[in-house]
Order: structure tokens, then C-alpha cells, then sequence
């Protein structure tokens, strides 16, 4: 972004993996998309429900549960930013 500052210094972390670990990266388009009976934001509380409900089956599986629960979610409203969700297990 134009305005970040150009000195931002970043923090490196090292997690612990182990097999079998699943990690989950979003934009905020997913979680920002408007919906619902109220139009409301999706929300971080619905996108960890999806993973706590479904990190046991397999990532093809995952995918089309998330392409349904975003168009279900979404009905009639419009897309208001990208969306992006990417999943991975070690």
C-alpha cells in the first residue's frame, strides 16, 4: 500500500508442525462479504464454525463447502470485495 511505512519492521515466527496440521489463510473479502437475513458481515465466528465442523475431511471437500456456505450466505447480495481462501496440511 502507498501509505505502509516503507521502515514497517516484521516480526518472523516459527511454529511447531506436526503431521496431519491444517492452516488456513483468508482475505478479508470472505469474512467481510454481506449477507444473511440482516446483511450482516460472514464474520470470523461463522469461518472458524466452518473449519472447527469440517477440518476432518479432505481439502476438495472443504473447497466446495465454502464455495456453498459463502453462496448460501451471500444470496442476493452483491460481491463487495475479492475472495480468497486458501487451505493446506502438512
Amino acid at each position: 500500500y502507498k501509505r505502509s511505512d516503507p521502515n514497517y519492521s516484521y516480526t518472523e515466527y516459527k511454529l511447531d508442525t506436526c503431521k496431519g496440521m491444517n492452516f488456513y489463510l483468508s482475505t478479508d473479502g470472505y469474512l467481510d462479504q454481506s449477507g444473511g437475513q440482516k446483511g450482516f458481515p460472514f464474520g470470523k465466528r461463522r469461518f472458524k464454525e466452518i473449519i472447527n465442523s469440517y477440518h476432518i475431511d479432505s481439502m476438495a471437500d472443504q473447497q466446495e463447502i465454502f464455495l456453498y456456505e459463502m453462496a448460501d450466505y451471500e444470496g442476493n447480495e452483491e460481491r463487495n470485495d475479492d475472495i480468497t481462501v486458501m487451505g493446506f496440511k502438512i
